[in-house]
This record gives structure tokens, C-alpha cells and sequence, in this order.
């Protein structure tokens, strides 16, 4: 199974493509940067599925500023606009073609450290300083 971490403003029109194959698992706010908070759709995907569903996304995002990805403890498939890309856990090559690829999208650097994304969903989230 792959979890699809999918925001949902960078979707064209806001939802999920047509017969996405996906079961719900959450949905919740995260901070993007110090200004935005975005809506965070979380799905599993059965593995055998993950290739139709990282190219589905891949047509439905925005053509500028978004990802999405599906991810499993070994492996990473990242959806660019009209792309995808496979990235496997520990792949530091891998990681720095994907982040080439991102910045063609306007992606900032900071939002693609995918590599730890293998170990937390988000190591790009502002830290939150309580006073």
C-alpha cells in the first residue's frame, strides 16, 4: 500500500481526478509557509495502482508551485504537472533530478526535501514557536 499526501488547492478545480483510485484515510490544515495554510488530503492506494494514480494526479495539478506524491517505507513516486518522477528511499542523485525538475514548476528547494520525507510527512512545515 502507498499513501498519496495530495494538497488540495493544487488540484485543477480543486478535487480529485474522475475515478481516482484511493481510499481516504484523512484530510486536515497544514502550514505551507509563514502565510499560507493549505488542505492536506491523505489516501491509500493499493501499490499495484500507484502508477495510474501518480500520473492522474500528475494532469490534474496546477501548472506552477505544486506536487504531490505517494510514498511507501522503499519508494516514492513525485507528480509534477505533467510529470512523474520514481524515487527510491536513500536515492541522492534520485532526489536532486526531482528537485531540478520541481524548480522548472517554480517549486521552492525547501518544499522538496524528499528524501526525508521517507521518515516524516512534512520536514518542510514552518516551526511553530510558542511564547
Amino acid at each position: 500500500m502507498m499513501r498519496a499526501i495530495i494538497i488540495e488547492e493544487s488540484l485543477k478545480g480543486g478535487s480529485l481526478p474522475p475515478n481516482f483510485y484511493g481510499t481516504r484515510v484523512r484530510k486536515y490544515k497544514h502550514p505551507l509557509d509563514e502565510d499560507t495554510t493549505v488542505t492536506i488530503v491523505e489516501l491509500a492506494v493499493a501499490e499495484r495502482l500507484a502508477l495510474d494514480a501518480g500520473i492522474a494526479l500528475s494532469r490534474k495539478l496546477l501548472p506552477r508551485l505544486y506536487y504531490t506524491h505517494l510514498i511507501n517505507d522503499q519508494s516514492m513516486y513525485i507528480a509534477f504537472p505533467n510529470c512523474l518522477v520514481h524515487l527510491e528511499r536513500g536515492d541522492e542523485d534520485g532526489e536532486r533530478q526531482a528537485q531540478v525538475i520541481g524548480q522548472t514548476f517554480d517549486i521552492p528547494l525547501s518544499q522538496m526535501r524528499f528524501l526525508e520525507m521517507f521518515e516524516v510527512d512534512h520536514p518542510d512545515a514552518p516551526v511553530q514557536v510558542s511564547g
